[in-house]
């Protein structure tokens, strides 16, 4: 069986996205970690996770679906259900 080279590299580094994604707090209205970060480890360290700061100005307009992250640009429709047999275009 074949296993590459960088193999344990890449399973660590998919095991930190998982644990450590970023995700929006309504509270502090931040992007923090999903779980508490070790102490050896820096949120630079999860470059590959992606980037580190973010950009707070657009944290908010992430969260609640105003800004579409992969693109970087305004969502530009919403279809909002109003009972189970119809949407509404917003």
């Amino acid at each position: 069986m074949y296993v590459p080279d960088d193999y344990e590299k890449s399973f660590k580094q998919a095991d930190e996205t998982f644990l450590y994604q970023l995700v929006f707090d309504p509270v502090s209205k931040k992007l923090v970690p999903l779980n508490e970060l070790p102490e050896d480890l820096q949120p630079g360290d999860l470059e590959f996770a992606g980037p580190y700061p973010f950009i707070i100005r657009n944290q908010i307009q992430m969260a609640v679906f105003l800004l579409n992250p992969c693109v970087g640009g305004a969502v530009v429709s919403w279809l909002v259900r109003s009972s189970w047999d119809h949407a509404v275009r917003v």
